[in-house]
């Protein structure tokens, strides 16, 4: 796992920052990069860039400043910032603890101090979510299969849009079994899996080879995610 941020985006990077003190000035707080960009394989052309910008307070007019930088942001491969105040993230941890856990895990901090590096999160309030995002993913699937219709493209788009979000789910179950490092994703699933007995051979060959489309990959993956909610349930 990376520690600093790829070479081939230290410039964007740079310049990301720039704009970023430029607009909230003494306000700013932090500015972090976070996900994919952390890991070895990292691929610029392939996989957008996330990051958290965190101030004392912000403003509607910041923001706009903000956004008149998307050309520049979409151009260099990053997604659209989070933006966050001080309060938001006090105010959030109930919340969105899974998303803060992501950031906490994967974050490159390129300016000021992160209030990500030292997270403190309830256990219930990481329960709850992974309660209702695997509930979430099993409805959408379920809704993923009258819209496809039998049609295995669209079938394998929505297993391919479950099973990234089911990532971040992932790391919130370990986080449960007081594994709060970040894992490679090689092996986050087989922690998972030790962790709550469930075989998850469906999501990692989703994951690692791309969806089909096939029913019986598809319902195989139904039924984990299935299995993960009786477990989350029974926590």
């Amino acid at each position: 796992m990376r520690t600093t941020v790829p070479d081939s985006l230290q410039l964007s990077v740079d310049s990301l920052s720039t704009y970023v003190t430029e607009i909230f000035g003494d306000a700013l707080i932090a500015m972090s990069v976070y996900g994919s960009v952390q890991r070895e394989d990292f691929d610029p052309k392939n996989m957008l860039v996330p990051s958290v910008i965190v101030v004392k307070a912000v403003t509607a007019d910041q923001v706009s400043e903000l956004a008149s930088h998307g050309q520049y942001l979409s151009k260099n491969g990053f997604a659209p910032p989070l933006v966050l105040s001080e309060s938001d993230v006090a105010s959030s941890l109930d919340t969105f603890p899974l998303e803060f856990i992501e950031i906490h895990q994967s974050q490159i901090v390129v300016a000021g101090k992160s209030p990500f590096t030292e997270l403190s999160v309830e256990r219930e309030h990481v329960r709850l979510q992974c309660e209702r995002e695997l509930k979430v993913l099993l409805i959408g699937m379920r809704h993923g299969i009258l819209t496809a219709a039998g049609k295995e493209k669209q079938l394998a788009a929505v297993a391919a849009d479950a099973a990234a979000n089911a990532l971040r789910i992932m790391r919130g179950i370990l986080w449960l079994h007081n594994q709060e490092d970040a894992l490679p994703a090689a092996k986050l699933l087989p922690a998972v899996s030790e962790v709550t007995g469930i075989e998850l051979g469906a999501l990692n060959n989703i994951l690692t080879h791309g969806p089909t489309g096939n029913w019986a990959e598809y319902t195989d993956f139904y039924r984990i995610i299935e299995a993960l909610g009786g477990c989350i349930d029974a926590s």
